[in-house]
């Protein structure tokens, strides 16, 4: 399928629209029942096929790292203003917006902040595992450790052995929400879920 200028001007808005597709940032990004569903969304938009869009794409996304790569030998120690690369290629001011993408956001808790992101997570329960009303999967795991000196009984759980505890929670495509490690051994599930990060944030 040969797209005209206009065209492809026209379905680089549309991807772009769609920021949990290309943005790694983005909390649905790694849930690919709702990334999958954003590029039929844009496929019908452009009335074809996901897989032509998505081949359409990777080859956008060769044309924008060659360009790329030209601005940035064009800068190198020693370059004169005037022999900077500017692009004239149609597309690449449309693109700009894919350039940080990959930049890493500062750290901080994954745990969904609103209503609205809490009933995404219960949708995708709903919809893909036909388990309504649920909001999330939460487990623990005890962490084997060589106990502290002078500790006492305070990391020694019900197997006799020391540990710590690893308890998260996960959404409906597999994807880590919450995690929170380090509590005592010997402390209840309860008492664990009492003082996790998922629970303050609650």
């Amino acid at each position: 399928m040969e797209w005209s200028k206009e065209e492809t001007i026209r379905f680089i808005e549309a991807y772009q629209k769609r920021e949990l597709i290309w943005d790694p940032r983005h909390v649905a990004h790694y849930n690919k029942h709702r990334k999958q569903d954003a590029w039929e969304e844009v496929a019908k938009e452009m009335g074809t096929s996901v897989d032509v869009c998505k081949k359409k794409m990777e080859y956008l996304l060769a044309a924008l790292r060659r360009e790329k790569m030209k601005i940035k030998k064009s800068t190198g120690t020693g370059k004169g203003v005037h022999e900077v690369y500017t692009s004239s290629w149609f597309a690449f001011d449309s693109l700009k917006f894919l350039w940080d993408k990959n930049k890493p956001k500062p750290a901080s808790s994954t745990v969904p902040e609103s209503e609205e992101a809490w009933r995404d997570i219960e949708r995708g329960f709903s919809d893909h595992w036909n388990f309504p009303k649920c909001y999330g999967a939460v487990d623990g795991n005890h962490i084997e450790i060589r106990a502290p000196p002078n500790c006492g009984s305070t990391f020694c759980h019900s197997k006799k052995s020391n540990s710590i505890i690893l308890m998260a929670l996960v959404d409906d495509d597999y994807c880590f929400r919450c995690t929170d490690i380090g509590c005592k051994g010997s402390v209840s599930d309860g008492g664990i879920f009492q003082r996790c990060s998922l629970e303050v944030s609650l």
